[in-house]
């Protein structure tokens, strides 16, 4: 009996540590392994169901196509217009685009054109959500979009004369005491805001400064010291200089924080942490904002931004690891991914992972939002709506789908 039990015990702890064993491999293949929401135990891929979706007209076009203050601009015959996120035309498709970025709302107000009383041309209105034109005893040669409360109009003082731009407020009334806005040769820019700040062109000093959104100088331009500027984020803006053009990094002041040591344009900060490159060994590394690189140059061009304190990195390794890290480069997750990821404007990182046929979509913190979904794109998420592209009915297709990955909005031909 004594042997019996010499043989059969330790068999069987081996016996239950194996199976143990088993039972966390099944876990964690499960986590990796393709497929959406488990349903009844087994792993569900998503497929658009057309039948489901909303059908609406409209044109097949980009990821411009994005939800803001909660419309969105989509084109419609060349026209454009606006949907709520229910697909409902709240805004007919009437407009032209102006300028070079898809309409969206700021402020409650939205930029567009129509065509000139004279036929020829087009010509800038601003329109309110229910689509009444704005500021209508007013005519525009020029407009920028709004950004915090104020936008850039450009009026023709007369035949022959040039256009005299100024800052008008959300009220269309010029804005009191503001700086004559100038823009650097032909290139009309304005905006947008960061940490309260936006650029703007001294064309006598050869130089840019910022104003706030009252339109006055809180950094002011001094003779040819920045030839180009970036955003202010994290009390930090990338400027260039006019002695070599290396960049570098000042603060709300104005004062140099971060010499100016590099080649490339940095990114803008982000979590404490600005993305630059060192073009002469194709290696990327992380500033913080006292212009220290905690992090070192351990990743290639190939990366992004922080968001919300994560963010996606090609590490500088033989096997150019693809891996989600936090502030202090610990790797919260190694992707296996078949086609490269990408990142969108709302942090969600997308790609198609090994041995599987559809996209993930994950959190910016690397957490799993959507498993497997059959689209070929999926865009940022923004009143919990994501443009998609995908293949379907022996045609091109797109629409929007939720954070579940279902196809609620189709467009239809």
């Amino acid at each position: 009996m004594e042997a019996i039990k010499k043989f059969i015990l330790p068999n069987l702890i081996y016996c239950i540590l194996l199976l143990t064993a088993t039972l966390q491999m099944s876990a964690i293949a499960q986590e990796s392994v393709s497929g959406a929401h488990d349903a009844g135990g087994i792993l569900q891929i998503i497929r658009p169901d057309l039948d489901k979706a909303k059908p609406v007209k409209f044109d097949y076009n980009s990821s411009d196509y994005i939800f803001k203050e909660g419309l969105c601009a989509l084109q419609k015959n060349q026209l454009w217009g606006f949907i709520d996120t229910l697909g409902n035309w709240v805004i007919e498709p009437k407009y032209f685009i102006w300028g070079n970025k898809a309409p969206f709302f700021s402020d409650g107000i939205c930029l567009l054109g129509i065509r000139a009383a004279d036929g020829y041309g087009n010509i800038p209105v601003y329109i309110d959500k229910k689509g009444n034109q704005l500021f209508k005893n007013q005519s525009f040669k020029e407009a920028s979009p709004f950004y915090d409360g104020i936008a850039v109009v450009g009026k023709v003082a007369g035949p022959g004369k040039p256009t005299v731009y100024s800052f008008i407020n959300t009220q269309g009334s010029a804005v009191s005491g503001a700086v004559a806005p100038k823009f650097k040769g032909w290139f009309f820019e304005f905006g947008p805001f960061g940490n309260g700040l936006t650029k703007i062109w001294d064309d006598k000093l050869n130089s840019y400064g910022f104003i706030d959104n009252l339109g006055k100088w809180v950094i002011k331009p001094e003779n040819k010291q920045w030839e180009d500027a970036g955003e202010f984020s994290d009390e930090r803006c990338a400027v260039q200089n006019t002695v070599n053009f290396y960049w570098g990094f000042i603060d709300k002041t104005g004062t140099t924080r971060i010499p100016f040591d590099y080649r490339e344009k940095p990114n803008k900060f982000s979590s404490g942490r600005a993305l630059v490159k060192n073009s002469e060994k194709y290696k990327a590394g992380y500033l913080d904002t006292e212009g220290n690189m905690p992090l070192g140059f351990k990743y290639t061009f190939n990366s992004f931004d922080f968001y919300n304190g994560y963010a996606l990195v090609t590490l500088d390794n033989p096997q150019l690891t693809k891996a989600v890290i936090d502030v202090n480069g610990k790797i919260i997750r190694e992707l296996l991914y078949y086609t490269d990821p990408y990142v969108n404007s709302d942090g969600t990182i997308v790609y198609q992972p090994k041995n599987q046929d559809g996209l993930q979509v994950l959190n910016y913190d690397g957490k799993i939002i959507i498993r497997e979904a059959m689209y070929q794109s999926i865009s940022a998420f923004s009143s919990n709506l994501a443009y998609v592209e995908f293949y379907a009915d022996g045609s091109q297709q797109s629409g929007f789908i939720n954070r579940k990955g279902e196809l609620v909005i189709v467009r239809k031909d």
